[in-house]
């Protein structure tokens, strides 16, 4: 990257230009994100924000045992346009094996059809196959308008390797299925029947295959195995067939890898799998390399021992490659991710990132080639036994580094059931046990399909969710381009606090943003779900010139309020609601005040008002007791996240202001001693309690 530099005389000056290398076309004047690998592109993203896509691609009754599907796993082809959720009757039906089929608009990612209908479901085996607990993965074969699923029997069932042919001519309904039981000896071995999930079906360069590690150092315990490519050609049960079983040589002396994960990398043509033991140590990680063939021959490339931490255990949560040779894996015991970079011939050890501090457990990780960052996916730490929305943490990675900048959201939709209400019950989301989850996406969205019960009634669903994805979210923005540059030259981009004049259309005097989707906007004209996300851009001098703006943070200097809160701390740990031995509604109303009832559930919004004014008090109180859980925006910030507590009659809550009503004699008064200005939006919002009927008291005055 070359700086150049103002002023004159000896004195030198400020840096006013750099250049950098496009990655990607970059417009005359664009706005230029900077992402890990030092390369700049313009801004792109595809939605401001998180919204449910379909609320049911396809729904199923978990009302008893005989509908439950236990440790449910989903996997889309959003290209084909199939999606296909595997799982397992439990213990009461000998864990037999089960699925549900589902369709998707291979343009919007939403279902085209609800698949079986609420009590149906099949066998990917196509005969009830006893022990099937742990499915090991799908993959969607056009050719053969079938899906090649992998499980992994428990114990009971020696833990044999089974492959499954799922055909479908629709989509939505099963045409036939098959199996064929390669069993559990030599190279289909696994470390051992309490083990089992090293096991993973992917596809690569169009082929697929089967990656293992085995209980010796011949079938790969110290390492690890690719089988394939695999086939299927007849319609028939012991049809498939692995085209040969491949050992990585290289190994790390009584490595004992009871976790493992793998995914294609398309920059090196290879299969790329991360190893871990259950001791911790200096080569608990370890990165292996498989080149694969036009044919989808595999053969062995190389590897890297200690390739993540050395401080904890390892076991493999999820492993993602992007288009550039970068690595990223997940551990679960250390909960970090862990980077490298491939240059198909060797790795480069990188950088580490730890997991958000709010969240239970991983549910996946997918890369966004569109966004250049990656997406991972966790259940809520407070709800990871119940339904709730998955949070999400988008990250960027260059020479094998993570980027400075991260973002953290919560989605939509439930991310998986409990198990009183036989919703897709997960004991653990180890390495053999999955929570349903899935990542899709294309040059246009991001989509999550996960499985999980939305409303707390009998009836689960596979719902897919649209995740908001920027570059701006993981880049830096460092200045605008003073000339149009062509993908992969270099070109000269002014920097903050000089002037860019490659402008056009620009009203002097006015601030300007860019929002996360690549929209460039006065700052007064933003929507408020766009300020959340958008970047200052600079200040304009002329119609076709822009000072480069010294601050990131958008501000809105036409607001009429300039003290609004961003956020409320209070002492302790938890959130307490008011007493009142008279119901508090009825002490309200002595003041000829009146209340509103609402409903609300999930993370949907209890009460909202646009506008610009100040929230006098706010009182709000389950309409019978019970757990309650919310959050408060100002702006569409969030100042107030309570814990759980207990509202109802006698206990309101009171997010802003006082309510001091005692008892009959002692009435109390809703004070306005802690008013909060607010200049685009006021929002109270339930964060997954169990109340969803609430008793709304407030006074909000407009100015």
């Amino acid at each position: 990257m070359t700086f150049k530099f103002g002023g004159s005389g000896g004195g030198g000056g400020q840096v006013t230009e750099i250049s950098a290398i496009a990655k990607g076309a970059v417009s005359n004047g664009a706005p230029c994100i900077q992402g890990g690998d030092g390369k700049v592109s313009i801004p792109a993203g595809n939605i401001p924000a998180n919204v449910t896509d379909v609320a049911s691609n396809t729904s199923s009754y978990n009302n008893s045992a005989s509908y439950a599907m236990y440790d449910a796993t989903t996997f889309v082809d959003r290209a084909g346009g199939r999606g296909i959720q595997l799982a397992n009757r439990g213990s009461n039906y000998n864990y037999q094996d089960r699925c549900k089929l589902f369709t998707v608009n291979t343009t919007t990612g939403g279902g085209t059809g609800t698949g079986y209908g609420a009590t149906s479901f099949a066998s990917p085996s196509g005969s009830a196959t006893n022990y099937m607990q742990y499915p090991q993965g799908a993959v969607w074969d056009s050719s053969l308008n079938s899906w090649i699923v992998c499980y992994r029997k428990n114990n009971s069932g020696s833990s044999n390797l089974v492959m499954c042919k799922v055909k479908t001519t629709n989509g939505s309904s099963l045409t036939g299925a098959y199996k064929h039981n390669f069993g559990s000896s030599n190279q289909y071995a696994p470390y051992n029947s309490n083990y089992v999930g090293s096991t993973r079906l992917i596809k690569a360069r169009g082929f697929m295959y089967v990656i293992t590690t085995g209980n010796t150092q011949a079938y790969g315990r110290d390492s690890c195995m690719v089988h394939g490519p695999f086939t299927w050609s007849s319609d028939a049960n012991d049809g498939g067939a692995f085209g040969a079983s491949v050992l990585a040589t290289d190994y790390v002396a009584n490595g004992y890898n009871y976790t493992a994960d793998a995914s294609y990398d398309s920059a090196n043509e290879q299969i790329v799998v991360a190893t871990a033991n259950y001791a911790a140590g200096a080569f608990n990680q370890t990165l292996y390399a498989f080149d694969v063939a036009a044919n989808g021959a595999v053969t062995y490339s190389h590897y890297l021992a200690n390739a993540g931490g050395a401080d904890h255990a390892g076991a493999i949560r999820a492993v993602e490659c992007d288009t550039s040779g970068n690595v990223v894996w997940s551990e679960i015991t250390a909960q970090k991710f862990f980077a490298a970079s491939n240059n198909g011939s060797a790795f480069t050890k990188g950088g580490s990132l730890s997991w958000p501090g709010s969240v239970h457990s991983q549910i996946s990780m997918r890369y966004s080639p569109t966004y250049d960052n990656y997406v991972a996916s966790f259940v809520n730490a407070s709800v990871y036994n119940g339904t709730a929305a998955p949070i999400h943490l988008i990250f960027a990675v260059g020479a094998g580094n993570f980027s400075d900048k991260t973002k953290l959201s919560t989605g939509t939709g439930a991310q998986y059931g409990s198990y009183s209400g036989y919703s897709g019950y997960v004991t653990y989301p180890t390495s053999s046990n999955k929570i349903g989850g899935n990542y899709v996406d294309t040059t246009d969205t991001f989509v999550q399909y996960n499985y999980g019960n939305s409303d707390g009634n009998s009836v689960s669903e596979v719902n897919s969710n649209k995740i908001a994805t920027s570059n701006t979210f993981t880049g830096s923005y460092i200045g605008l381009a003073k000339a149009a540059i062509s993908n992969g030259a270099s070109g000269d981009i002014t920097t903050k606090g000089a002037i860019n004049e490659s402008q056009s259309g620009l009203t002097a005097g006015a601030r300007y943003a860019v929002t996360s989707t690549g929209t460039v906007k006065t700052e007064a004209s933003l929507t408020e779900t766009e300020s959340l996300s958008s970047v200052f851009l600079g200040t304009a001098t002329a119609a076709n010139a822009i000072i480069v703006g010294d601050s990131l943070g958008v501000v809105d200097t036409t607001a009429k309020h300039k003290a609004v809160p961003k956020k409320v701390t209070t002492s302790g740990t938890s959130t307490a609601s008011a007493y009142s031995t008279d119901n508090w509604t009825s002490v309200v109303n002595r003041f000829n005040l009146q209340n509103t009832s609402v409903s609300a559930s999930g993370t949907n919004s209890i009460f909202k008002v646009t506008g610009t004014g100040t929230v006098l008090y706010f009182i709000m109180g389950a309409q019978s007791q019970s757990s309650t859980k919310v959050t408060v925006h100002i702006d569409g910030i969030e100042i107030i996240a309570t814990s759980a507590f207990t509202t109802g009659n006698n206990y309101p809550y009171c997010p802003i202001g006082e309510f001091g009503g005692i008892n009959t004699n002692k009435h109390g008064n809703p004070s306005p001693s802690t008013a909060f200005t607010f200049n685009k939006s006021f929002e109270v919002k339930n964060n997954n309690g169990t109340a969803t009927s609430f008793y709304l008291a407030y006074k909000i005055v407009e100015n």
